[in-house]
């Protein structure tokens, strides 16, 4: 990355063009509720959005591990994720 560059929140999206797209932490999140009536598209969005956010994770690390040391590139990318995560369930309400 240039040194200028700003890496902004990290927010993968998944879905499909008839049901429409969602943040892959709400995915997760819904997961969460109790709900026997889950259909399987739920869950194999389940399973991408845990995929979609672990190839992000390796992507933001990727950018940002060449300009500082291993350590901080490491919280770095916890900071984002988490930032991300935290912007996402504080919108919910």
């Amino acid at each position: 990355m240039d040194p200028d560059a700003v890496l902004g929140p990290v927010d993968p999206q998944l879905g499909t063009q008839q049901g429409g797209y969602y943040p892959a932490v709400s995915i997760l999140k819904a997961l969460e509720q109790p709900n026997a009536n889950r259909d399987d598209q739920t869950l194999i969005l389940g399973d991408m959005s845990k995929k979609a956010i672990g190839q992000v994770r390796e992507l933001v690390y990727s950018l940002i591990q060449d300009g500082m040391p291993e350590d901080q590139a490491q919280q770095t990318d916890r900071n984002a994720q988490q930032r991300t995560l935290d912007s996402r369930l504080s919108n919910q309400f």
